[in-house]
């Protein structure tokens, strides 16, 4: 009556291999959303502290706060700003994983 069916049908032990592409996708999904995610807070994080020092210095424009100001935005820019770069570029590194840059045509 008919041929196996079922886990038991064909060879035992035999595993598929994934597609080409496979890890590479994964990795580069998993790339681009740790990225984004540092990016976005990092670099929004930067912002509202730009901007509050901003804010701050138009209320009260002296000799001192200028030199606070400069203080603020070189330190948010090193602490926030470098850290949003690198999950900036971890998308871009993510993007090129899942599409590979098309080649040259001959």
């Amino acid at each position: 009556r008919g041929g196996k069916r079922g886990a038991g049908a064909g060879e035992a032990g035999v595993l598929t291999s994934p597609p080409p592409g496979a890890p590479n996708t994964f990795l580069g999904s998993v790339l681009i959303a740790l990225g984004g995610l540092v990016a976005l807070l990092c670099g929004s994080c930067t912002l509202l502290a730009w901007g509050g020092g901003l804010v701050a210095f138009l209320h009260a424009p002296n000799a001192a706060a200028g030199g606070g100001m400069l203080t603020l935005f070189l330190l948010s820019g090193v602490v926030g700003g470098l850290p949003a770069a690198a999950g900036a570029i971890a998308v871009w590194a993510g993007l090129r994983m899942i599409r590979p840059p098309k080649k040259a045509s001959e």
